[in-house]
């Protein structure tokens, strides 16, 4: 999925995670249970950085019972202009599991207004 926002805007967004299932030829969707799971999204020039020079990484919201994941960017996150490469990753320490579930390009656009809220008191 391609992201594409201006120069300091937020974004925010909840990720379904599908599990797909085939018996006798018939295909279920079903959420995917998260119970342990860990989402991680990784922002970058290009795909060959190391994680620990990444342009954005942090952790992400896991609701275990609903299969969900929720990301948000705040501007902080935005203030550049330029195009990354990105994935979520979903990890369970506890089997050893790692499932990229989302990946794409963030697009940060130049915008017009300059002007940033002022700060929350």
């Amino acid at each position: 999925m391609n992201i594409s926002l201006k120069r300091g805007d937020t974004y925010s967004t909840v990720v379904e995670v599908i599990l797909v299932t085939e018996t006798d030829g018939v295909k279920v969707e079903s959420a995917f249970d998260l119970t342990g799971y860990t989402a991680l999204f990784t922002a970058k020039k290009n795909a060959n950085i190391p994680d620990a020079s990444a342009t954005i990484q942090k952790s992400l919201t896991v609701d275990e019972e609903l299969g969900t994941i929720t990301f948000a960017l705040d501007e902080t996150d935005t203030d550049f202009v330029g195009v990354l490469v990105y994935d979520v990753q979903i990890m369970n320490e506890a089997d050893r599991e790692v499932h990229t579930v989302l990946d794409g390009t963030l697009t940060i656009k130049n915008d017009v207004t300059k002007t940033t809220l002022p700060a929350i008191p």
